[in-house]
């Protein structure tokens, strides 16, 4: 199979890492952006137009972010940094647009603006995280269209957090966090080096003993960090921790059913992606549990269920990287269970859509051969 083990490494960095559209947020993230009591919220015809106007769109902003609704929040972050402006509270309303960005799928607008805040605000307490998305922003690129110089310059970014590290200023889960991203930047397609070894291990040194994150993001990523290092039994331990002291939850199962996939045990897997979905998970996580059990039916040479996992997978409408893997899939799906047309449909879609992923080449192959 082609490259497969490698969606993890993206999963770690987009999902967990970062903030993207409905994804699951930490609890030092959520205490950071103060989400409001959701019984409170009045919509923008309701509010009463006070000098605090800034302050209502910046929380009304934070409640549709982690509602989901990037694009409402968006327009009510516009709304407040207008009303912002020549603050101190400018450069975090900045920060805020430009997660919405990303989750919008709107790279070139997120990164715009995360290189706003690195030049207009360079004693901003964003400057870590803005460099840490920006930096986010070039692996996206680098995974998607397989660009060296943007790896490049997501490695330089993310070197730059480690420099400038001191307490107080990078937390240290952004820093492990950091730490993890480079590991994946090391990798050799998805083929473990000794630096990315290196880099997986410091980020699990980093956190394990660190006060300034809850024990269950703690035990969550470390876990991650072993599966990155293909060491499951501690994986499956941390996670089985994690799910012992604080129950399940999506993110946490998933990995679970990764390892089972991992080792070969498919039917165990699905059964773990499928208790994942039953946990409301996010779009860009349920994409890929869908994706993942896709994988795993196609192994199994199920191809009409696995077409219709990478399809659902499409239409949870994850993050832009994942897409060309999902529709490489599905493309090979659709085309062992006896559906050209479909098919050679969706690898156009690849080619058309993403021409300069890894998987174009081979799909100009399968397209062509379909009559």
């Amino acid at each position: 199979m082609k490259n497969m083990s490698k969606i993890l490494i993206v999963l770690l960095i987009f999902v967990f890492a970062s903030v993207g559209l409905t994804a699951e947020l930490t609890p030092e993230q959520r205490a950071k952006i103060q989400v409001l009591d959701t019984s409170k919220i009045q919509t923008p015809s309701e509010r009463i137009n006070t000098n605090l106007d800034g302050v209502f769109s910046e929380n009304y902003g934070n409640y549709y972010y982690t509602e989901g609704k990037a694009d409402q929040a968006l327009n009510e972050y516009l709304d407040a940094v207008k009303k912002y402006t020549g603050t101190d509270k400018e450069p975090s309303i900045h920060f805020k647009i430009g997660l919405c960005y990303e989750a919008l799928h709107k790279d070139k607008e997120a990164m715009d603006k995360y290189r706003e805040i690195l030049t207009k605000y360079p004693n901003s307490r964003e400057i870590p995280e803005a460099r840490y998305h920006l930096a986010g922003c070039y692996n996206n690129n680098a995974l998607t269209s397989k660009t060296p110089a943007q790896k490049d310059k997501a490695i330089e970014e993310y070197n730059k957090i480690i420099s400038e590290y001191f307490p107080g200023k990078t937390n240290s889960y952004l820093l492990a966090s950091t730490f993890s991203s480079l590991g994946g930047c090391y990798k050799a397609g998805h083929q473990l080096t000794d630096k990315s070894r290196e880099y997986f291990q410091k980020a699990i040194d980093c956190i394990k003993n660190a006060t300034d994150v809850s024990e269950k993001i703690r035990l969550s990523f470390i876990g991650e960090q072993y599966i990155e290092l293909e060491q499951y039994d501690q994986a499956i331990a941390a996670c089985q921790a994690e799910v012992e002291k604080f129950g399940p939850d999506a993110l946490t199962i998933f990995h679970l059913g990764y390892i089972f996939l991992e080792q070969g045990n498919l039917k165990k897997a699905i059964e773990k992606f499928n208790q994942a979905l039953s946990l409301k998970p996010s779009d860009n996580v349920k994409g890929m549990i869908y994706c993942h059990t896709g994988i795993c039916y196609f192994k199994m040479e199920k191809f009409s269920e696995a077409a219709e996992s990478f399809q659902m997978a499409a239409d949870s409408k994850p993050m832009n990287w994942i897409m060309p893997t999902i529709y490489y899939w599905l493309g090979r799906s659709f085309m062992s269970s006896g559906k050209g047309p479909e098919a050679k449909e969706v690898f156009n879609t690849l080619i058309n859509n993403y021409p300069e992923s890894e998987y174009v080449p081979e799909a100009k192959i399968y397209a062509k051969s379909i009559k």
